[in-house]
């Protein structure tokens, strides 16, 4: 019965799912629009300079909100332009002879763009947009039209698959500080949360893997710890199986992180902040350029935070630093680096016991509560190094070189229960360990723009290799520790809070790849992708907690994973695409006998969606669907409990939708909704087949919206947020469930004109009806052990002052 009732819903979700693209489709063939030009005359006054600051003077001095890519402007200089000019007069006198033209996209806004016919006009770089607005850089809130973490340079709209931009305007409207808090606002994203140190992401089914699944700034990223963000421009998420452009990943998604780089126009920004649960904050951005020719910029960023917590005891502290430097060494040729460092210090968070383990409510009475101790530590640091080199040879070919050198730490006692609630006593222990990573990653990359046979092709030749190395140690056994009062948790010690590390291992991995892909142009209707990636993986563990180093056999493997993509665009500002997608991932540690490692994990996903630009382009929708198998899942052996067998498959399916943008020049909005249904599909186990996957609700939603109130209210903002979580299990037996939970959040915000020009003072309320909800936890059987409660009703006060 449960079976059909089950198939039946999965067949009305596909009819709704056909219905909506064909819905769609007849809206995008009908819809069209005309975009108009402003027209009145300003006294313009613009001396000599580099174009991009020049163009960014010409948006203040007329208020026009001008679009332009950084790539395209940041090598050529502006003449001086004045006198009482339309902004087209402007813009065409400060464009002469640079190879630019302009386009009108409302009464307000203007788009540059390069002098190619028609056919060849398409955005291919990381847009900007600047626009006459009194106060921080960031305060344009406009979507993103390109994504870095797609290397096809294509822009969002031309890419097949699904694409999320979170900037950074949004993370300060709702004072984000983690990286859980950027991703409610990703359709279908959700977290869990590790002894409270970081976030993992869950998305489509799947963890993202901290070592294999994050970028900073287009390249790997090891992540042991919540990412730094002072330096942070905005935060990008493309889903599927992602091995052609980044080689080994697990399915479900890419984070890329992308940070602020330096800017030619001078601009300083100090951000305080306070509020309750302990959070407390200040934050430094500085940058310009160190010469009059701005042939060298620099960029500094410096901040302190101590998140807010649910308990006060834990503490998190978090101090990153971060300069950046930009060289012009020639009109075409240009080196950036970059150096970031962070250090985390906090006590780790064990959750709550369940005094009931078949009733989650009975936690509720204990939110307040510690169960860790004084010497369970978490410390941990991070220290990320960038050095990129681009060079264009013409407007047809350019390339680019890239070295990153990535350090990280953590040295670590968690504590965990052990066992349940006995006579009101929690039982726990500690587990303490450390862990060294070094990664050092070195790219070149050929890209090339040319016509052959009448069609526009992209063309990208990727060469990339990593090499990895590792230590850490930890007891041979889990050492008790005293148990604590149910209602009055004390600190207790233990040997186990500095046992010895008896067991050592340190290992070496390197991989390397080389990919090519084509993003055709066959017609203005039609664009095609194809691509194919050639990695191999290398992996040298050493066990030397002994006298002697013990080699474990080398783990080596190769792979070829292939990209197609098909665009079909029936108006300039809207596509139906489908893409197949595949990635591979090694099996870490996983033995299916002795000295022999398991074979990779491997996945391929189909797509197929619909996207949308509306309001001449500044508000983008998109709605998808895709199915997601992931193969060779380790499962336990039945003939040797010591060893485990290849033989599991999962698969996830469902679509999602998204808006991101503005609805007016004062109202913004990004929503999103995710219908996902896993299923463990093969397992050695027979009552595992057709289970859920844990952490995966079938529903979610978010919604954030911000207004700038007009007329006499016209330097105030309001917004607010709605995110529901649908129910789900946390383990794959499906026996214990989370129950669903909406949590809603507030902001307001005034911006001063008087004194320092710009300055903005921001409250936000988090959790406004302080909801008790449980973002995460664990269980044996349907016997809950620990509980991972979300953060109750939080007030947060933040002060920006540009100057």
């Amino acid at each position: 019965m449960q079976n059909r009732i089950k198939s039946t819903l999965k067949n009305t979700l596909y009819g709704i799912r056909f219905h909506v693209f064909e819905s769609i489709l007849l809206i995008l063939l009908l819809f069209n629009s005309h975009p108009t030009v402003l027209a009145a005359d300003t006294q313009i006054d613009i001396p000599i300079q580099p174009l991009d600051k020049a163009l960014n003077t010409l948006a203040r001095q007329t208020g026009a909100r001008i679009i332009f890519s950084t790539d395209l402007t940041e090598t050529r200089m502006a003449p001086a332009v004045k006198g009482a000019l339309t902004p087209q007069q402007a813009l065409e006198r400060l464009l002469a002879d640079s190879g630019l033209v302009w386009q009108a996209t409302s009464d307000h806004g203007f788009t540059v763009i390069s002098a190619q016919p028609a056919t060849n006009q398409t955005s291919t770089l990381p847009t900007v947009t600047v626009s006459a607005s009194v106060g921080t850089e960031n305060q344009t809130r406009v979507k993103a039209n390109t994504a870095t973490v797609t290397r096809s340079g294509a822009s969002i709209l031309d890419t097949p698959m699904t694409v999320s931009v979170i900037p950074v305007e949004t993370a300060i409207d709702q004072a984000a500080q983690t990286i859980g808090d950027i991703v409610r606002n990703v359709a279908g994203v959700r977290t869990t949360s590790y002894v409270g140190t970081y976030d993992a992401l869950f998305t489509r089914g799947f963890v993202l893997s901290n070592v294999n699944n994050y970028l900073r700034n287009g390249f790997r990223y090891i992540n042991l710890m919540q990412p730094a963000h002072h330096n942070v421009a905005r935060y990008e998420v493309i889903k599927g199986a992602m091995s052609m452009d980044y080689g080994r990943v697990e399915p479900g998604a890419l984070m890329n992180i992308v940070t602020k780089q330096p800017q030619a126009e001078q601009f300083h920004e100090v951000r305080l902040g306070i509020g309750s649960r302990g959070y407390y904050e200040a934050a430094l951005d500085v940058t310009g350029a160190v010469n009059e020719s701005a042939t060298m910029l620099y960029r500094f960023n410096a901040g302190t935070t101590r998140q807010a917590f649910i308990v006060d005891d834990v503490k998190p502290q978090q101090h990153d630093v971060a300069g950046a430097l930009t060289f012009k060494l020639t009109p075409q040729t240009r080196l950036d680096l970059d150096l970031e460092y962070t250090y985390r210090k906090q006590l780790t968070y064990v959750g709550l016991p369940v005094p009931d383990p078949q009733n989650i409510s009975s936690a509720n009475q204990l939110l307040n509560k510690f169960y860790g101790e004084p010497e369970a530590t978490f410390k941990g640091s991070h220290r990320l190094f960038t050095a990129r080199l681009d060079h264009r040879f013409n407007d047809a070919w350019s390339v680019n070189f890239g070295y990153v050198n990535n350090r990280t730490m953590r040295d670590y006692t968690n504590v965990y229960f052990m066992g349940g609630v006995i006579d009101n006593k929690v039982h726990r222990y500690a587990y303490p360990g450390d862990q060294f990573m070094t990664a050092q990653t070195i790219q070149a990359q050929l890209k090339g723009d040319l016509m052959l046979m009448g069609m526009r092709h992209l063309v990208t030749v990727t060469a990339d290799t990593s090499s990895y190395k590792e230590r850490g140690g930890f007891p041979s056994a889990d050492d008790s520790l005293d148990p604590v009062d149910l209602y009055d948790p004390r600190p207790t010690g233990g040997a186990s809070l500095s046992a010895p590390y008896d067991i050592k291992v340190r290992g070496s991995k390197r991989d390397y790849g080389i990919a090519i892909q084509d993003y055709m142009s066959i017609n203005r209707y039609l664009n095609l992708l194809a691509g194919l990636r050639y990695s191999a993986y290398s992996d040298t563990p050493t066990d030397w907690s002994g006298a002697t180093d013990t080699v474990i056999p080398r783990q080596k493997y190769s792979n070829i994973d292939p990209t197609v993509g098909v665009v079909f665009k029936p108006q300039p500002w809207a596509t139906i695409y489908g893409s197949y997608t595949r990635s591979s991932a090694p099996n870490v540690n996983v033995f299916t006998g002795p000295g022999q490692y398991a074979p990779p994990s491997r996945a391929q996903q189909y797509e197929v969606g619909a996207k949308a630009e509306w309001l001449d382009g500044r508000l983008r929708t998109s709605v998808a669907y895709f199915n997601l198998t992931k193969t060779n899942v380790p499962t336990a052996s039945l003939s040797n409990p010591a060893f485990r067998e290849i033989s599991g498959e999962v698969n996830s399916e469902g679509w999602e939708f998204e808006a991101v943008g503005q609805l007016t020049h004062r109202w913004n909005v990004i929503a999103g909704y995710a219908y996902i249904d896993t299923e463990i599909t093969k397992d050695n186990t027979p009552a595992n087949v057709g289970k859920e996957l844990s952490f995966t609700p079938h529903h979610s939603a978010n919604l954030w919206t911000t207004y700038d109130l007009g007329g006499f209210a016209q330097d105030w903002t309001v917004g607010g947020g709605v995110y529901y979580t649908g129910s789900k299990y946390v383990n794959n037996t499906n026996l214990a469930r989370l129950p669903a939970y909406t949590i809603i959040d507030a902001m307001i915000a005034y911006t001063f004109r008087f004194g320092l020009p710009g300055t903005r003072l921001q409250i936000n309320l988090r959790n406004i009806f302080d909801k008790t909800h449980y973002e995460s936890g664990s269980a044996s059987g349907a016997n809950f052990r620990v509980l991972y409660p979300g953060l109750p009703r939080t007030v947060l006060a933040n002060l920006i002052v540009p100057f």
